[in-house]
């Protein structure tokens, strides 16, 4: 099966990644304009362009390229107009591959197995129509889930390299599971599987109980970055779950809230759907662990900004907690909180989906001093991540997407797994922190079961018309 999937893995990744053409043209340098006696180039991306792939084609970096066009900050869009200085002021970092890897203990040389269980839907992008006359030629129809399964496991590889570095062998076995309970079923079934030593996965619920169940009747570790699976990992002491749960996040939102806010009115909001109430429940957990102040309960329905005013207080300062994540009903809430912005003193926690509204006026979010907290927090000026960069786009002739990060990463906590000898050292002390390029992670043990579930939450607010990092 091993060889059958690397075959056919080999005869598409040419088409998966398609190289940027780096060469300038007349036509690209066609247009200029001045600006303080500098120049620019006026440049119009085509469909598919990225802004590394600009940056590098005009021997520029990405941030002078931001500094000049704002407009950036709602995403690169094709035929968009670019000014591009036509000669770079900044100075670019050298940077080094060795520095990819963090500073793991490693005290002798290390070997495992690893088994990548991946959704990379291998049949279904292969296929071809009979009637094509030409066989050779692949479409671009590739979907997003196989796109960011291929990133996963090639940010494994950047880890991998990284660890080989360190005096670690690990092999690595990939199989297709095409996120199907069927296909995983005869995949575990392969006695080839019982050899790992870990088992890596991104799959959906279905697949990651089957994938736990069979980690935990095989003691193989299990290292899951599926997001909100927490729920079907059950008592599996071998589970390690890399992305925090939206409750877990909730709750840890709720700590940190308690120790930064002291002597606040705080607010918690309630609403007719279930979920964003557990979400409420799990911040107060979480705020009543490290503050005595008590927490007002309000029932929001759309439209009642009276109800929320009437439990603000005057005399102090005013923190309320959010638990929706659609738009429209953030959107009234805070538009009708601003008549009493002067006259009482705000503070809105909001939830990770709210970075990417498109509707609110961001003078309103820094106007009520919005907190969103979020499971992951990409660094892209940390050296180990520029270093990262570098090499992905240098094999892969394109940026690194977000399961890249991922994958990278969870190489990483299996080889730190692998040398504190399975959570032993989390278990005794859990504020111990492993430091990522996706994130960062501090492993406990799930409340509710024996897993090791990642508590670790990346904390931002807005300030100056931006969402800024304030808490790793």
């Amino acid at each position: 099966m091993k060889t059958v999937f690397w075959g056919l893995l080999l005869f598409m990744l040419p088409f998966f990644l398609r190289a940027q053409d780096n060469a300038l043209t007349k036509k690209d340098t066609a247009e200029t304009r001045f600006l303080n006696q500098r120049k620019f180039y006026l440049y119009k991306p085509d469909k598919g362009e990225t802004l590394y792939g600009i940056a590098k084609k005009f021997n520029v970096v990405q941030e002078e390229i931001k500094e000049f066009n704002p407009e950036l900050k709602d995403g690169l869009k094709p035929k968009m107009k670019l000014w591009i200085p036509a000669a770079s002021h900044v100075k670019k970092p050298e940077v080094k591959k060795e520095t990819l890897v963090r500073e793991e203990p490693v005290v002798s040389e290390r070997s495992c197995s690893i088994a990548l269980l991946l959704s990379l839907n291998i049949p279904k992008n292969i296929s071809m129509d009979p009637s094509l006359a030409d066989s050779a030629v692949i479409g671009e129809s590739m979907d997003k889930e196989t796109l960011s399964n291929l990133q996963f496991y090639e940010g494994s590889l950047s880890a991998l390299d990284s660890l080989q570095k360190k005096h670690f062998k690990i092999q690595l076995h990939v199989y297709d599971t095409e996120n199907d309970s069927l296909k995983t079923s005869l995949i575990l079934k392969n006695p080839a599987l019982k050899k790992n030593n870990f088992i890596v996965s991104n799959g959906n619920a279905v697949v990651s109980k089957m994938i736990s169940d069979f980690s935990k009747t095989h003691s193989a570790r299990f290292i899951s970055c599926a997001p909100n699976v927490s729920d079907v990992l059950s008592s599996n002491k071998e589970t390690i779950s890399m992305l925090p749960s939206s409750l877990v996040q909730c709750f840890e939102m709720g700590k940190f809230s308690a120790n930064k806010f002291s002597h606040v009115n705080c607010l918690v909001l309630k609403t007719p759907l279930a979920r964003e109430n557990d979400r409420s429940a799990a911040f107060v957990n979480g705020w009543e662990t490290g503050s005595k102040e008590k927490v007002k309960e309000v029932l929001y329905l759309q439209d009642s900004v009276l109800l929320v005013k009437k439990a603000l207080s005057k005399n102090a300062d005013n923190l309320v907690f959010v638990p929706s994540s659609n738009e429209d009903f953030v959107s009234s809430l805070v538009n009708g909180l601003k008549e009493y912005s002067e006259e009482y003193r705000i503070t809105i926690i909001g939830l990770p989906t709210w970075q990417y509204f498109e509707t609110i006026d961001p003078l309103l979010l820094e106007l009520f001093d919005v907190h969103i907290f979020s499971s992951s927090w990409i660094q892209l000026k940390d050296p180990v991540t520029m270093a990262f960069r570098k090499d992905f786009s240098d094999q892969y002739h394109t940026e690194p997407d977000e399961p890249a990060y991922l994958g990278f990463d969870a190489m990483m906590v299996a080889a730190d797994d692998l040398i504190n000898g399975h959570g032993k050292a989390r278990e005794s002390d859990s504020e111990n922190i492993l430091k990522g390029i996706y994130s960062s992670y501090r492993f406990e043990k799930n409340t509710s079961h024996d897993f090791f579930e990642n508590h670790y939450i990346s904390i931002g607010r807005y300030q100056d018309y931006e969402l800024k990092k304030i808490h790793q």
